[in-house]
């Protein structure tokens, strides 16, 4: 048990710290009612028994896996809230793109009935990405994760579903959260830096939902070799901008495969004010039939390609695609099924023999099959802990 001080906001913008409490956290339960009740109460909830041991497992290892992958490739990307000097802390982000287990995550019934209950529906997806804090790894700033939004708030605007990797222990870094702190209405100020916290505790598999007030930040792994992984995913009510650009940056393939459900948590899918026009159709922002052969975006008249023979020896010559009639009725399939892409001012041909080794602008796939863009998504940058 800690003692939390509590206060309000001054006029001047700091803390008036007067009132002291007892700050405990709740318990990990199994009911989704009683998770509800906590989070109302103490602005989280833990709930045990949502992922099984399998689960669990390929989300461990794919996990790990996309931070080897950053590593090795030099994506690794640091955050700016972390301490620069600490290269503990790692950061993968979008992980819809590095495993369908995240896309499950996302979605989880669980995650998505107490979400529902705190900020109602429809809900967007704002990020979803990890943090992994290995030995020696050090705290962040304290914060709320709707401190974006304006100030001081009237109610929760976002929620945080922490989905613990590893066991959370005060040891390796759990996060750490001042419970009840999201009746404040406000981010923490300069002097809120050191109030009191508790260690988010819990073993690897639960699932924490955090209202988007309440004060929390990295804790210290003081460990000699225990790394702590949690998976964030920030959810808010439709009107704010989502931190990732899924439009940009989603693999077109999550798009392709995702639920209604997953559709509406991206923006795919109109549902009630501020996501559309609610009509039930589910459409991307440039949805183009993506023919059967390989197909790249035109680099305009010039020099033939290194390889004559090959493009001599095409079953048919390259041709552009900019036909009015055949892109609407593209437009109508897409409105069903979104296929991302823009096929426009484009050569249809085996190889494209003037793309370099690895271009980004090759998409291949066609209607009702799977797509996959070669090249690596942007990252966005998101408050996560």
């Amino acid at each position: 048990m800690a003692m939390l001080r509590r206060g309000h906001l001054a006029t001047d913008g700091t803390s008036d710290l007067t009132t002291v409490t007892h700050m405990t956290l709740p318990a990990v339960t199994n009911d989704l009612e009683r998770a509800a009740h906590d989070l109302a109460e103490h602005g989280l909830c833990l709930v045990g028994g949502v992922l099984g041991a399998d689960e669990l497992a390929e989300v461990r290892r794919r996990l790990y896996a996309a931070a080897d992958d950053d590593l090795a490739s030099g994506a690794r990307q640091p955050f700016v809230m972390d301490d620069p000097a600490d290269r503990s802390n790692v950061r993968v982000w979008n992980l819809l793109n590095r495993g369908w287990c995240f896309v499950r995550l996302a979605e989880h019934p669980a995650a998505l009935h107490l979400l529902r209950g705190l900020l109602g529906w429809p809900l967007q997806l704002s990020n979803i990405s990890a943090n992994i804090t290995g030995p020696g790894g050090g705290r962040m700033v304290m914060h709320a994760d709707q401190l974006y939004m304006p100030q001081p708030w009237s109610g929760p605007q976002g929620a945080n579903v922490v989905w613990m990797a590893d066991d959370f222990t005060a040891e390796n870094g759990a996060t750490r959260v001042v419970p009840g702190s999201h009746r404040h209405q406000r981010t923490p100020g300069p002097v809120d830096q050191t109030a009191p916290t508790v260690p988010l505790e819990a073993p690897a598999g639960t699932m924490c939902v955090m209202d988007g007030r309440v004060w929390h930040h990295t804790g210290d792994n003081v460990t000699a070799s225990s790394t702590r992984g949690g998976i964030f995913a920030w959810y808010t009510i439709p009107i704010y901008r989502t931190q990732e650009n899924w439009f940009l940056s989603l693999d077109p393939l999550v798009v392709q495969q995702a639920s209604d459900t997953m559709l509406e948590l991206l923006g795919y899918r109109a549902q009630g004010l501020g996501l559309g026009a609610g009509d039930g159709h589910q459409r991307a922002f440039v949805p183009f039939l993506v023919p059967d052969q390989p197909v790249v975006r035109a680099r305009g008249k010039g020099a033939p390609g290194e390889d004559d023979q090959l493009q001599q020896g095409l079953p048919f010559p390259a041709r552009d695609v900019d036909d009015p009639a055949i892109r609407e009725e593209l437009v109508q399939v897409a409105a069903h099924r979104p296929v991302v892409g823009c096929v426009r001012r484009s050569e249809i041909g085996h190889q494209n023999t003037d793309a370099p080794p690895g271009d980004g602008g090759v998409i291949t796939g066609g209607v009702g099959r799977s797509l996959r863009i070669g090249h690596r998504h942007p990252r966005a940058m998101a408050v996560q802990t």
